[in-house]
């Protein structure tokens, strides 16, 4: 029966902290637009627009990926950008997990800078 509390006390101590990992990584926007930006053809929309998905593990099998295609079309849904000449800048994905037991939820960010480029006169 002591043995029994013991192991009932190890797992509350276990649920009770978790894990968190972080790993982030910026885009080289050379190979997506090449644009000239010594000209101050462009204005600011939104500044550090932020999207993000969830996923979810168990045993660390991945039963639910986050998306970084949702978290960028979560990010786009903050500003307007649709029939505009307007582009996400500056962008950085950042992937995170947090482990309780024997779950995990992995976290995919992503943030830029909403601008649009004014039309030449």
């Amino acid at each position: 029966m002591i043995q029994l509390k013991y192991v009932a006390l190890l797992v509350l101590v276990l649920m009770a902290f978790g894990c968190s990992t972080d790993k982030a990584a910026q885009y080289d926007s050379r190979q997506l637009t090449s644009v000239d930006l010594k000209k101050a053809n462009y204005h600011v929309i939104k500044a550090n627009a932020v999207g993000t998905d969830r996923g979810l593990k168990v045993l660390g099998i991945p039963v639910v990926k986050p998306s970084v295609i949702s978290a960028m079309g979560d990010l786009r849904a903050q500003a307007p950008m649709e029939g505009r000449a307007a582009a996400v800048a500056n962008v950085i994905k950042e992937e995170s997990s947090t482990w309780l037991l024997l779950i995990s939820i992995p976290k995919v960010t992503v943030s830029g800078d909403i601008v649009e480029f004014d039309r030449e006169k």
